[in-house]
């Protein structure tokens, strides 16, 4: 009977066994189950800030997800009083392939962030302009209490509300032990005073915090332009700070700063700015890509490739402070970047600014409205009260063109100088009285244009008009995004001459710097004669005369090559085709006659002024040079010589045309003067001509010649026109 009821006990506890078991296995199954099962994702963008509190200055992390994949998040500050913000991007992030960012900054401690106990940080998507915001709550630093010598009295915690009744000199507060989360409990004074007894001092072991505090970088003061550096074209991920004094640079084909590429680089730069209640003309001119915002409004969008090019636009603003953001990036060779702004005022023909000095310098004497530029002062003052000699003259003003090509034309006495969109095209910044031209391809639009001139002694004078030119009157410039010269062009216009050294820039807006192609075509008459066409060039280069291919150097490279041809009378069609891979970009074109020869005693001078002795003196057959920017001889630099050339030539009676392409200054005369057969004596590049009329027999000619900087090159000929 025993064992049976054994028998049962034990069937009775496997029982019970098994079933706390199965209850177990189940009650893991559920939880193995419920832990697997991932949380569904809360809707929406979110962030985190890591810590949530801290002094200005601090490092303050934000953590986040939501956002689209690739997506640029900005983060700004906002006051929660009014909810305005100072316009800074104080961080960036660009979300990851689960939409996850992580992003750090600085927490001002300049303006109004450092005067309020929060701030709101506000977290915005770029393309979804998703928003989110935290609170960031503001701990103001307080000043140490001075306490006696040797005996240290620690300062409240922060934020602890001091008692009205000050403490005993007797009585030595515990010291309190910052945590991570500070207890905020006024102190409750003992109502019956005990005297401290001394106790030797016991060391306190530091209560160890939720993690290890990191080293805080030191925070970068921005007291004008907050400038940030990218290394792309797109602004993403955390960028290079600084601050900036003034957007105005020209990096050339060099860093911005150090960390950050000569190329493939972006910038931004944000401030606040205070602005009078008036209408204001806003300025950029970038090397490539440019946007500027006022007030979040995008007033100017030029984001593309280009070389360097001004854009303007105008915004009536209100008094106050008005946030500005201006961007940039540059692609390959040159970078350039400026930005300024100046108030419109009511000129509503041509902006005048009269000064009383030649440079310009300083503020204007007078500025007023000038109907046109069509100025003959003799010897008079241009205005009452300002100086008769001395003065110069800038007029600005916007103008609406149709598309097409345009001549502009000056007429002074003496320097004058004219930009239209911030391209200079005429330069003639020296004394004397002429006419100067330039032509440039306008788009449909309005165009902005500036012409300066000074005045220094006796007459003065100043004109400027304009014309539309039909057709290419000149050479007709194709150029093509591409090498091969294939498609439509992306640029056509007509080229004074084919003169160009484009350095790493591009050669005409839209179109790129390297990679691009150009043909040049035109109809010249030519007189009956012996020629030699002469090409420079980087890289490649083809050029037919009447369809006759003269010169095929198609390949990589620099180089200068010519060809001798003979032209019967008339017009003959030339073609000339260049191409650039990488690098630099130039192309030149001119021919001479070199049946002219003669035996040309040269004197070289290390100087451009012909003085002293000369370091070189050689007998040249002709009078044909082009030095690039080497030097002519030994002895000799390459930059600031000048040369003199002496020939006694048979000349027939009759008429004859002398001629002459100089980079930098030329002259020539006959039998010592008096009067010059040509006299252009500065710096630049031009081509000048003369028809003479030359007695029989033997005559002396003289040519002089000066080199200031860069590239020199001087050819001196002449023809015969008709007998005499």
């Amino acid at each position: 009977m025993a064992q049976k009821n054994r028998s049962k006990d034990w069937i009775t506890f496997l029982l019970s066994v098994i079933a706390v078991a199965t209850v177990a296995v189940l009650g893991l199954l559920i939880w193995r189950s419920q832990a697997a099962t991932p949380e569904r994702p809360t809707p929406g963008a979110y962030v985190q800030l890591d810590p949530i509190a801290g002094e200005p200055g601090s490092l303050v992390t934000v953590t986040g997800g939501g956002w689209q994949a690739g997506e640029a998040v900005l983060i700004h500050l906002v006051e929660p009083g009014n909810g305005s913000t100072d316009g800074v991007i104080y961080g960036s992030a660009v979300a990851d392939s689960r939409g996850q960012i992580t992003a750090s900054f600085l927490y001002p401690q300049i303006g109004p962030w450092t005067a309020t106990e929060s701030a709101i940080v506000v977290v915005q998507g770029v393309s979804s302009d998703r928003q989110v915001r935290a609170a960031f709550s503001v701990v103001l630093p307080t000043a140490e209490p001075t306490a006696e010598p040797d005996t240290p009295t620690p300062a409240p915690p922060v934020n602890t509300p001091l008692p009205d009744t000050p403490i005993p000199a007797t009585a030595t507060p515990a010291p309190v032990l910052p945590t991570s989360t500070p207890t905020l409990a006024p102190p409750t004074p003992s109502p019956t005073p005990v005297a401290p007894t001394p106790v030797p001092p016991t060391p306190v072991a530091p209560t160890p915090t939720s993690k290890p505090v990191a080293p805080q970088p030191t925070p970068i003061q921005i007291t004008e332009w907050r400038g940030e550096y990218f290394n792309n074209f797109n602004l993403a991920g955390a960028p290079l700070v600084r601050n900036d004094k003034k957007i105005e640079f020209d990096w050339g084909q060099g860093s911005p700063m150090k960390g950050i590429h000569a190329d493939n680089f972006a910038a931004r730069w944000t401030r606040r700015l205070e602005f009078e209640a008036k209408t204001y003309r806003f300025y950029v001119r970038v090397d490539d890509g440019v946007r500027l915002w006022v007030d979040g409004q995008l007033l100017i969008d030029q984001w593309r490739d280009g070389s360097v090019r001004t854009y303007t636009a105008e915004r009536t603003m209100t008094q106050g402070k008005h946030d500005v953001r201006v961007e940039m990036y540059e692609r390959t060779g040159l970078a350039t970047m400026a930005f300024w702004r100046e108030t419109v005022e009511s000129y509503p023909d041509w902006k005048g600014e009269y000064f009383a000095n030649k440079a310009l310098s300083g503020g204007p004497f007078l500025v007023r409205n000038d109907k046109g530029i069509d100025f003959t002062w003799g010897t008079g003052a241009p205005a009452p009260g300002m100086p008769a000699d001395g003065f110069g003259v800038r007029w600005t003003r916007q103008l609406h063109y149709p598309a097409g090509h345009y001549r502009f034309i000056v007429e002074v006495d003496d320097g004058a100088r004219l930009w239209v969109d911030g391209t200079l095209i005429i330069d003639q910044w020296h004394d004397g009285v002429g006419s100067f031209s330039g032509d440039i391809y306008l788009a449909e639009g309005q165009h902005q244009v500036r012409m300066e001139m000074y005045e220094n002694t006796g007459g003065a004078m100043a004109r400027l008009w304009w014309e539309k030119r039909k057709g290419y009157p000149e050479w007709k410039g194709e150029y093509f995004a591409n090498r091969k010269l294939k498609g439509d062009p992306a640029v056509v216009r007509n080229d004074m001459n084919v003169d160009f050294d484009w350095g790493g820039g591009a050669p005409a807006p839209g179109m790129p710097a390297d990679d691009f192609g150009v043909r040049w075509t035109r109809q010249l008459h030519f007189p009956a004669g012996q020629y030699r066409f002469s090409v420079e060039v980087d890289d490649g280069v083809r050029l037919w005369v009447d369809d006759q291919l003269l010169i095929d150097q198609w390949h990589d490279g620099p180089g200068s090559y010519q060809h001798d041809i003979s032209l019967t009378e008339g017009k003959h069609q030339v073609r000339m085709e260049m191409y650039e891979r990488t690098g630099k970009a130039k192309a030149r074109l001119w021919w001479t006659r070199p049946t002219n020869r003669a035996e040309w005693k040269g004197k070289y001078y290390p100087n451009p002024n012909l003085e002293g002795k000369p370091a070189l003196v050689r007998t040249d057959t002709n009078i044909d040079f082009n030095w690039g920017v080497g030097s002519p001889g030994p002895g000799l630099p390459a930059d600031g010589f000048s040369v003199k050339w002496v020939a006694h030539v048979e000349f027939a009676p009759g008429t004859y045309r002398f001629c002459a392409t100089a980079d930098d200054g030329v002259s020539a005369e006959m039998d010592d003067g008096p009067d010059y057969i040509l006299r252009h004596w500065r710096d630049g590049i031009g081509t000048y001509c003369k028809d003479v009329q030359v007695a029989g027999g033997e005559h002396k000619v003289t040519v002089e010649y000066f080199e200031n900087l860069g590239g020199a090159s001087i050819q001196f000929w002449w023809q015969k026109l008709a007998d005499g």
